[in-house]
């Protein structure tokens, strides 16, 4: 549009994206096009992207008014269209259903109370702009608004009826642009946006001093925007303003009440999970508070227990590895060792306190023993990082490269880190500042590293072609590497990793026939490696994975049979190193990914009953794991899954959706159910009815 972005503007751009930008050619799927043209519109805003809360919150507000506007008028409708069956019947209920799928798609809001009553304000601001076409100059420029949003929402909606071949339903459009209070499709879109401001936890940053500092950053402080405009509107916004600051240490203390509120309910499940694993692993339950604390710190609560379980079992693997043997003072590799003693208790601030210590013994020999305590700091940085300790772990590795500046390593795992966090400019300077000390020592092996993590951040920066050439770079080295040592099994994995690297920028680039050249050269690689060390399970897992990425090309190709042999392939590979370790309860999940694909290329193929072989075996593989381990959540969540997949292809769906019905059910009872996944049950009972029982 060519209005400035203020609140009018917006809520016009809202009425009329749909006409504007969605339906040059409108599907069958009615207002699926008319999602799309909200979604890709929301990138006229400055670049504001098409989930920003502020595009959420129209994307709602729109089908929530559309919905009210056809209910409303199914209510009064005189004619055929309230009849049933009719394929205008039909339409008003594919329509109410593609809104409420809109409106799932779009929505992200918690409901609470606010200390100050913003929605107030702003509900007046916008009936006075859009509703007052008698007020003044300000009272023009909203007709002149409402009207030309109208028109353009109404062209939306018969554009729908025209594709759908349905006549206009008599007395529609009167409804549609009804001035009376409460009704109207104007009103309705207006009263909505107010409620999503006051209930969408994201949209209230608007009011928020820094949500403000925020959108005005973007050009869009549509609010303060129009309210200026308008001379109309200065009292609301000097008013509105005030709340602000009276309100802000309110807010921040009810936001404080709320997350005490939430730790206060998950201590008792926190508290069971603790008392649970220390009995399991037969330590003291206190040695795990602290890893508790600072995974509740970094990680969301849905993935607390996986987080804690992770930890757990990198902690204890970590106790019992051979230090790797360097010329060091026999006093540090006994403080090593003493520090993993500890951490066969999951103490890991008692091994970090042992490292601390034995470091302040060797600091009268600083100078000649600088490496030793790098290689101490580094160790410390690992724990600290397995336990989700980033900020002690950054500080541990910067003081690592401080006493080792010939050392990159510090640098990368820096970097790793801050990829974790998701803040990739600090990591690619990490990765940068890596590359040069590689250089400056002339390591060929640590300089192609620093190659591929600086593609790989530039992956997530959405630059792929410089992130293949990066990886170009990583790969010619490990060329020149694994040339000049063709027995060196390590210089050879090294090259097959910088192939598997490019091939995942050219699946990204769909660049699909480069990619299937870069993963056959990544597999010719790990085939002759792997017959030489056919013990090696981190080869032979390496090998197995090559083939699933091939069948993954091959599907999106279209070509579904070499895709299935290309997964067969890497099944009959993970099945013998699944053999070879049944308590290892991550080889027996590739297992079942690698069933589960097979199955999906089966129902494409129509080869149903191969299918549901495929999916049974995945189940049985999923019942062992969880009957190993009963109070693991996300085992019985995959149980759930893999039931679903089940019935949806087999000849007892009622079995089926039962049985995964009772698993929800019990992880509800128990509160291992994860919040994002409260739709299950309801859902599963739905399917269940649906299925004839």
């Amino acid at each position: 549009m060519a209005d400035p972005v203020t609140l009018g503007g917006l809520v016009v751009w809202g009425l009329g994206a749909a006409a504007s930008g969605a339906l040059g050619g409108v599907s069958d799927r009615g207002l699926c096009g008319v999602v799309a043209g909200f979604r890709n519109k929301a990138t006229a805003w400055n670049g504001l992207p098409a989930n920003h809360h502020v595009a959420r919150a129209v994307q709602i507000a729109h089908a929530q008014a559309l919905e009210v506007v056809i209910r409303d008028f199914r209510k009064t409708d005189p004619g055929g269209w309230a009849t049933p069956p009719s394929a205008e019947g039909a339409f008003y209920d594919e329509t109410i259903a593609e809104c409420r799928r809109l409106h799932r798609f779009a929505e992200n809001a918690n409901e609470g109370d606010l200390q100050f009553d913003l929605n107030a304000a702003l509900t007046g601001a916008i009936d006075k702009v859009l509703l007052a076409p008698n007020d003044g100059p300000a009272g023009e420029r909203a007709a002149a608004l409402k009207a030309g949003a109208e028109d353009q929402a109404m062209a939306a909606f018969r554009a729908i009826l025209a594709d759908r071949r349905l006549p206009e339903p008599p007395g529609f459009e009167a409804l549609f642009r009804s001035v009376e209070p409460g009704r109207g499709y104007v009103s309705a879109f207006g009263g909505f946006v107010s409620r999503q401001i006051k209930t969408n936890d994201d949209f209230r940053n608007i009011y928020v001093v820094k949500g403000l500092a925020e959108l005005k950053a973007l050009g869009l402080d549509a609010l303060t925007v129009m309210l200026r405009m308008e001379a109309a509107f200065v009292p609301a916004l000097e008013r509105i303003e005030r709340q602000i600051g009276e309100g802000f240490d309110a807010a921040q203390r009810d936001r404080d009440a709320k997350h005490a509120e939430d730790a206060a309910d998950h201590a008792d499940t926190h508290r069971m999970l603790r008392e649970l694993l220390a009995s399991e692993r037969k330590i003291p339950p206190e040695n795990l508070r602290p890893l508790f604390e600072a995974v509740g710190r970094e990680v969301p609560e849905a993935q607390f227990e996986e987080a804690v379980r992770t930890a757990v079992a990198e902690l204890l693997a970590r106790a019992e590895r051979k230090p790797q043997v360097f010329n060091d003072p026999v006093e540090i590799q006994a403080a090593i060792e003493a520090a993993r003693a500890k951490l066969r208790l999951l103490d890991p601030d008692g091994a970090v306190a042992i490292l601390d210590g034995a470091e302040a013994e060797e600091e009268a020999n600083v100078a000649a023993r600088n490496r030793g305590r790098a290689r101490m700091r580094t160790e410390k940085a690992e724990i600290l990082k397995t336990v989700y300790r980033y900020d002690d772990a950054l500080e541990a590795f910067a003081e690592a490269a401080a006493l080792d500046p010939a050392d990159p390593w510090p640098h990368f795992e820096s970097g790793d880190i801050w990829q974790i966090r998701g803040n990739v400019t600090r990591a690619l300077a990490c990765y940068e500042t890596g590359r040069d000390v590689a250089v400056e020592v002339g390591n060929e092996r640590d300089l192609s590293v620093s190659h591929n993590r600086i593609g790989d951040v530039m992956v997530a920066q959405g630059r792929l072609e410089d992130a293949a050439q990066s990886f170009q770079a990583g790969l010619e080295i490990a060329e020149r590497l694994a040339r000049s040592d063709p027995s060196n099994a390590g210089l050879q994995r090294d090259l097959s990793v910088s192939h598997s690297r490019i091939g995942n920028v050219r699946v990204a680039q769909d660049r699909l026939e480069d990619a299937i050249q870069s993963y056959e050269a990544m597999q010719k690689i790990l085939a002759h490696i792997a017959i030489s060390d056919a013990s090696n399970a981190g080869l032979q897992r390496d090998l197995s994975v090559s083939h699933d990425k091939i069948g993954d090309v091959r599907i999106a190709q279209g070509r579904l049979e070499d895709a299935a042999q290309s997964f067969q392939a890497g099944l009959e590979i993970a099945e013998r190193i699944a053999k070879s370790d049944p308590s290892h309860a991550g080889l027996q999940r590739d297992l079942l990914v690698i069933h589960s694909k097979i199955g999906d290329v089966r129902i494409a193929q129509g080869r149903l009953e191969d299918a549901a072989q495929t999916f049974q075996a995945g189940l049985e593989i999923f019942e062992r794991l969880a009957k190993s381990d009963p109070s693991h959540a996300g085992l019985q969540r995959d149980l759930i899954i893999s039931n679903v997949k089940l019935a949806e292809i087999d000849a007892d769906p009622v079995g089926r959706y039962g049985q995964a019905l009772a698993i929800a059910r019990t992880l509800a009872a128990t509160g291992r159910l994860a919040p994002a996944d409260h739709w299950m049950v309801p859902e599963l009972e739905r399917l269940l009815r649906e299925a004839g029982c």
